[in-house]
């Protein structure tokens, strides 16, 4: 029996939401992924064993991180922009592109909801935002998980 064609079962990526808007973030190809993965490894071990050298030695400037992020995020990098969503956000959504290319799935879901600790939604009054929570007191955690 021939092995059966896995692109018609699995697309391979993550969906990233903001703003009531989904962003489709498919995988790098192979060569971006080793250099995201080379990267995400030297920084890693950088903190890891505490070299304060190493540490500042690996510091990027602007272009580097944003060229990070370029190819975590793939096209959508282009779509957040063109859409205006704020920089935080497209950094916060490249580092969590990239962790989900180098450290899997559930690594970047964890690092995604970072930056949820309440949910934003003020009431008619204008009072300040309050947590969202369901009827056993916790808060949801949205799954970024594509449908096999």
């Amino acid at each position: 029996m021939p092995f059966e064609d896995l692109a018609a079962y699995v697309r391979p990526g993550i969906t990233l939401p903001w703003a009531g808007r989904d962003y489709y973030v498919p995988p790098p190809n192979a060569r971006d992924g080793l250099w995201l993965q080379a990267l995400m490894d030297g920084t890693t071990s950088a903190v890891l064993t505490r070299k304060l050298g190493a540490a500042n030695a690996a510091v990027l400037n602007d272009e580097q991180e944003r060229t990070i992020y370029q190819l975590a995020l793939g096209p959508a990098f282009d779509e957040m922009e063109a859409n205006g969503v704020p920089w935080p956000i497209i950094k916060h959504a490249g580092i969590t592109a990239w962790i989900a290319w180098t450290r899997g799935e559930d690594a970047a879901e964890k690092h995604w909801v970072t930056l949820m600790p309440k949910r934003v939604e003020e009431d008619a009054e204008g009072k300040d935002p309050e947590p969202a929570t369901t009827a056993a007191g916790s808060r949801p955690v949205p799954s970024t998980r594509q449908p096999a």
